[in-house]
C-alpha cells in the first residue's frame, strides 16, 4: 500500500474508510455509524458513555475489532490505553484478541508494527489494548483506560464487578465507555 500523505490522510479520515480500504472488510452503515460516534468521543475527549445493542450475529464483535484497530493505528504515536472487557478470558477475551490480531495482520498499514505483551495486551507502537475477564476472580490491577473502556456482553458482567474493578480505570481519564450486548433483565449493566 502506498505511503502517500493523501492516501494516509484518507485512510485515517474515518473508521468506514479504514475498514473498507485498509482492512478490506467494509462495515455496514449501522456498524460504522456506531463506530464513528465512539471515535468522535474518544478523539475529542468527551468521555461519553454508549450502550450498543445489536441483534445476535450482526457483527458487533467485528465492529469492536475494527474500532480497536483504527484507534491503535490513528493514535499509535501516543501512549494511550484501551481496556476491553469480556465476561470470560477463555474463550471470549481470547476470541476478541484473535479478531484484533486478524485486523492488524490484514492491513498493510499495521501488519509489521504490532506485538503482544503478557498474553493479554496488543500494542501498536505506543498505543495498547488490554484484554480482561469480567469475572469476579479476574485480576485487573494496574490498567488504565486512557482512551476507551469497552465492555463486551455487558449484560453478563455484574454491576458490582464493573463498579469495583472497571469503572475506576476510566474515572481519572474521562475515557469513553462503551457497553455492548443484549439486555436480559433490569439488573444488568445494560
Amino acid at each position: 500500500m502506498s505511503s502517500s500523505p493523501f492516501l494516509s490522510e484518507y485512510l485515517t479520515s474515518s473508521v468506514a474508510a479504514f475498514s473498507r480500504f485498509a482492512l478490506r472488510i467494509p462495515l455496514r452503515p449501522y456498524q460504522f455509524a456506531v463506530a464513528e460516534a465512539i471515535v468522535h468521543s474518544v478523539l475529542t475527549r468527551l468521555g461519553l458513555s454508549f450502550v450498543v445493542i445489536f441483534p445476535r450475529q450482526s457483527g458487533k464483535n467485528e465492529v469492536q475489532a475494527h474500532l480497536e484497530a483504527y484507534l491503535l493505528y490513528l493514535l499509535s504515536d501516543q501512549e494511550i490505553e484501551i481496556v476491553s472487557v469480556s465476561p470470560t478470558f477463555k474463550p471470549q477475551a481470547l476470541n476478541a484478541m484473535d479478531r484484533l490480531h486478524r485486523c492488524l495482520e490484514r492491513s498493510p498499514l499495521t501488519r509489521d508494527r504490532w506485538r503482544t505483551r503478557a498474553g493479554s495486551s496488543i500494542l501498536l507502537d505506543r498505543a495498547c489494548v488490554h484484554f480482561f475477564s469480567g469475572s469476579s476472580v479476574a485480576h485487573t490491577v494496574g490498567a488504565t483506560a486512557s482512551a476507551l473502556l469497552s465492555i463486551d456482553e455487558a449484560q453478563d458482567i455484574r454491576p458490582s464487578i464493573y463498579d469495583h474493578k472497571f469503572a475506576p480505570m476510566a474515572a481519572s481519564t474521562n475515557a469513553t465507555r462503551v457497553f455492548w450486548g443484549t439486555p436480559w433483565t433490569s439488573s444488568t449493566l445494560l
